[in-house]
């Protein structure tokens, strides 16, 4: 019986533990080689593509926000239906509260071509 109710305990504890939401950029002139951790700070340490190995979105945790910086990417994400063909569909959000974004950095400066 005490078993059960410490392993019940640990479980709900697990369940509230939150992820800090992660600003993490892509730029067209970065590179898929940057780890994760480098692909917080914009420019040269961001990461290259959206998809693929290394890319952007695998980095991406839930609740976490992916700023575009001005370009293009000629890349798809997962639709909603399923995986499309070469893309990843990025996580969901953590609450309403804590949604994953995808977002230009500029207004109109940043473009998925797919």
């Amino acid at each position: 019986m005490r078993l059960a109710l410490l392993i019940l305990l640990c479980l709900l504890w697990a369940t509230t533990i939150s992820h800090a939401a992660t600003t993490r950029y892509v730029s067209t002139t970065g590179s898929d080689s940057n780890s994760c951790a480098l692909s917080t700070a914009p420019g040269s340490n961001a990461k290259r593509s959206l998809n693929g190995t290394g890319g952007a979105i695998q980095c991406m945790l839930a609740g976490d926000t992916l700023i575009l910086q001005d370009g293009t990417w000629n890349e798809q994400i997962g639709d909603t239906q399923g995986e499309a063909p070469g893309s990843k569909r990025p996580p969901s959000g953590v609450s309403w509260n804590q949604p994953t974004v995808i977002r230009a950095e500029n207004p109109r400066k940043a473009t998925i071509n797919k």
